[in-house]
């Protein structure tokens, strides 16, 4: 397992950032591991807009290079003024192969909202 993040700093000339991010995941069992993340690479991208209000974005996708399985993920949040904070969750989950341990989790796709108050 490795990855590595990049952050393009000052994007456009504004206050935000990019940052982007590579993951592989490999096991030497391959399609015998156990493991979700035998032959895996992800790839995303999360963006920082350094405002007042905390506002950041990440997306992302995994794909199985042994089996045809597609994860997507959408993660946001952002600060409404001082006590509180909004969060999206969104993954969507694509899986076909009765095969691959992934598989269990093919009707698991969602949308996640959350508010939270701090005091």
């Amino acid at each position: 397992m490795g990855g590595y993040e990049y952050t393009l700093v000052g994007l456009f000339d504004s206050i935000a950032n990019l940052g982007l991010l590579t993951e592989y995941n490999w096991n030497s069992d391959r399609k015998e591991a156990s493991s979700t993340f035998q032959n895996d690479l992800y790839l995303g991208a999360r963006l920082v807009l350094n405002d007042a209000q905390s506002t950041e974005f990440l997306l992302g996708g995994a794909i199985d290079l042994d089996y045809n399985i597609n994860v997507v993920t959408l993660e946001a949040s952002r600060r409404f003024g001082d006590n509180w904070k909004g969060e999206l969750d969104l993954w969507y989950i694509d899986a076909d192969d009765l095969a691959d341990p992934t598989y269990a989790f093919s009707k698991d796709s969602f949308v996640q909202v959350n508010m939270a108050y701090f005091f």
